[in-house]
């Protein structure tokens, strides 16, 4: 879900690409180290013209760059509604008393510079080959698969850092990478760092890297401690910010490909990761039944091994924020930004380890196919439409085959017209789903409503037609007027007059 929603009941982002090669430059002056996985890794990366073209700027808009997707989730048992008590489990209350969520982690500039790379005083240009060379031996480790390889450009000195990038390969390689590289920021001399024999350098590098699954790059920025001398450049230490922590940098991993996408499980729990991947599967499958095939329809899900995981995932946010979150979904990032790195991230859901397991199978697999309907759209389409549609389809594909009753699906704008008396005057607004607002929940289920309307009255591929539609050019209202009329051959007054009705049947309904 997008923009942050909460969930009392459940109802209710990448780098220019260069030709394969070694060391060279990006294009912008900046030096680029790249490795195409050989073989059986060669990526499945390169996706279809829509994707391609949004990650080289395709616009959304300022607020579409950047897509955090917040599934919040109220655990707070004693209140919970029925269709609360039809998703979660027989699990007591574990919530934050506020329906605050956390600031989208993934947020920064796009990694890209204008010039080479800096060199802070004292570094000498030719440090600048020895450096290029030890990211290229890094690279083409993974790549190759070359536990080897990897520890054989760090200093023999260095006892705990082999040790800690020996379990890091070691976690790497069970990662279906499809894509690693590097990109040479900056160099400095590292303070306070004497070194026999050569200079010690500190180097800001980019790390660009790709998963089976991912929709588009991911970009971490790393700091590396060198020693650089006459015979190449080798690695003393590598540090990750608090918000560029990574899988690998979490401890053990277990990780399934499945059919449909990875399954990354957190503390190396072999039978959640082949669950997840499942799932996974089952609810791909759901969002192809109503979206077509025309989307990567791969997919990577990551359940943390605790909260504080995954606040790292999501680029150091707040762990005591996260505790109403059942899933979060990451998006593109925010070329305006003043930070000086980012995370460009793919279209990852990342699972709330505390929250995940309060779900019933039937609450996990409609917050999972929510979840990959967002996936399927962001990838295939211009534009957003109106979150009303935007959301009201995911939340729609979501509970489609779920069993559930409309009337327990609707239940937050059932109980808002059945305490008020009143129907809305209007179908909700972007503000509506502000969790910080209150009331989301109604706006979800009333967006529900909506798209459940459309999709009795001209099918499941109407409904999908009508978003399509609504996504093309710019998006926004007007467009989604233009689509109401081609889709139902009505304008957006007369559906409200229908969406109105519904939710009072829907009122007027037992339960």
């Amino acid at each position: 879900m997008r923009g942050g929603e909460d969930l009392a009941r459940p109802a209710g982002p990448g780098i220019p690409e260069r030709p394969p090669g070694g060391s060279g430059s990006s294009g912008d002056g900046v030096p680029v180290v790249e490795t195409v996985p050989p073989g059986d890794l060669s990526p499945a990366a390169d996706l279809p013209g829509p994707l391609s073209d949004r990650t080289g700027g395709r616009s959304r808009g300022v607020s579409r760059l950047v897509r955090v997707v917040l599934l919040l989730l109220v655990l707070s048992v004693p209140a919970a509604p029925p269709l609360s008590r039809a998703l979660l489990g027989g699990h007591g209350p574990a919530g934050s008393p506020d329906g605050s969520a956390p600031a989208g982690g993934s947020a920064g500039g796009s990694g890209e510079q204008d010039a080479a790379p800096a060199l802070g005083p004292g570094v000498a240009a030719t440090a600048v080959p020895a450096v290029l060379a030890l990211l290229q031996d890094r690279a083409a480790a993974v790549t190759r698969r070359d536990r080897t390889a990897w520890l054989a450009v760090i200093d023999p000195a260095a006892r705990s850092t082999t040790a800690d990038q020996d379990a890091a390969i070691g976690r790497i390689l069970a990662l279906p990478v499809t894509r690693w590289r590097y990109r040479l920021l900056a160099l400095a001399l590292a303070p306070a760092r004497p070194a026999a024999g050569g200079t010690a350098l500190t180097a800001r590098v980019q790390l660009i890297y790709r998963l089976a699954g991912d929709t588009r790059d991911v970009l971490r920025e790393r700091e590396l401690t060198l020693v650089a001398g006459r015979s190449g450049a080798l690695l003393e230490a590598e540090t990750a910010a608090a918000t560029d922590r990574d899988l690998w940098d979490l401890g053990p991993l277990t990780v399934v490909q499945g059919s449909r996408g990875s399954a990354v499980v957190l503390g190396g729990d072999p039978e959640a990761a082949r669950a997840l991947a499942a799932l996974v599967a089952e609810s791909a499958a759901g969002v192809d039944a109503v979206w077509g095939t025309s989307w990567p329809r791969s997919v990577v899900v990551v359940l943390p091994a605790d909260r504080s995981g995954m606040a790292a995932l999501l680029g150091g946010a707040d762990p005591s924020g996260l505790d109403r979150l059942a899933a979060v979904t990451s998006g593109m990032l925010d070329r305006g930004s003043t930070r000086s790195h980012a995370l460009a991230a793919a279209d990852r859901v990342v699972l709330n380890p505390q929250s995940w397991p309060q779900l019933t199978p039937v609450g996990r697999r409609v917050v999972l196919t929510h979840e990959l309907t967002h996936v399927a759209t962001r990838a295939t389409t211009a534009a957003t439409p109106p979150l009303w549609l935007d959301e009201g389809f995911a939340q729609y594909v979501g509970y489609r085959d779920s069993g559930l009753p409309a009337v327990t699906v609707a239940a937050d704008a059932v109980d808002l017209v059945r305490r008020t008396g009143q129907v809305p005057d209007a179908l909700p607004t972007a503000d509506a789903f502000d969790p910080a607002r209150g009331g989301s929940q109604a706006a979800y289920a009333q967006a529900w409503v909506a798209c459940d309307l459309v999709a009795r009255r001209a099918g499941p591929s109407g409904l999908a037609r009508l978003y399509r539609e609504a996504a093309s050019a710019d998006g926004g209202q007007a467009q989604a007027d233009v689509a109401l009329r081609e889709v139902l051959g009505e304008d957006r007054q007369t559906f409200l007059g229908q969406w109105q009705a519904a939710l009072r049947t829907l009122a007027g309904a037992g339960g």
